[in-house]
Order: structure tokens, then sequence, then C-alpha cells
């Protein structure tokens, strides 16, 4: 049988983009933030969370720890 299940407000993002602590960096008020998400399934390329609100500015590329409330200048 399969196992088949319903998720709401989750978002699907490169695996590329999550911590091994399982959070992404956001950017709040022009500023670097860390988030803590929950993967809830994988792809071989993506991930599956749940965590974000919509409006969230996730940060579409990895980024080194240390840049966490960094100023960002955003497009």
């Amino acid at each position: 049988s399969l196992d088949v299940r319903s998720y709401e407000d989750v978002v699907e993002l490169p695996k590329n983009l999550i911590t091994r602590n399982e959070q992404v960096y956001v950017l709040v008020d022009s500023l670097i933030r860390v988030k803590p998400i929950k993967a809830i399934a994988y792809t071989p390329t993506t991930a599956i969370l749940k965590g974000l609100n919509s409006g969230d500015r996730v940060i579409n590329e990895p980024i080194q720890p240390t840049l966490q409330g960094t100023k960002a200048i955003s497009n």
C-alpha cells in the first residue's frame, strides 16, 4: 500500500539552502537572520519544509553562518 499524506503550510526549497541544524537564512528589516524550519520530505535536490511564513524572504543562495546579523542589500 502507498503511504499518502496531506500537508498544509509547506514550501519547497533547494536542499543547499538548509543548514545542518534545519535552519534557513531570511532577510528581516534588511538584516540576515536565521529561521528554524522542519524538513518533512526530500527529493534528490529539494526539501519540503514547514516553519516559513507567507512573506518570509528566504536568501536564495548558501551563505556563511558568520553573516548572520549583517545588513544586506536586496534587489
